[in-house]
């Protein structure tokens, strides 16, 4: 029963921060296609072999102004969750 929770927790916090790691991905394809570290920006995406795809990952990062409060909050509402379910486990147990 515990890895389920494990899971849960892993879950919300990997979707989290799903953007940060497609950023990273992006940069490191970026280097990978020799594209220049440079000119890796938001306006514009990059003359090189697959500079869209690096580009769309980059730009992707923005959307850890949704995903971290999201991630945080429904931590706590799992937090909570687990809690609960513990206590009253707990409580079955001692009755």
């Amino acid at each position: 029963m515990k890895n389920k929770w494990l899971w849960g927790y892993g879950v919300v916090a990997l979707a989290a921060v799903a953007p940060i790691l497609a950023m990273m991905i992006g940069v490191l394809l970026a280097g990978l296609f020799g594209c220049d570290a440079g000119g890796l920006n938001e306006g514009s995406a990059p003359d090189c072999p697959g500079g869209d795809i690096v580009y769309m990952l980059f730009v992707s990062s923005w959307y850890v102004l949704v995903t971290l409060p999201l991630g945080a909050l429904a931590l706590v509402v799992l937090g909570l969750v687990h809690l609960t379910v513990w206590y009253r486990r707990r409580a079955e147990r001692v009755e």
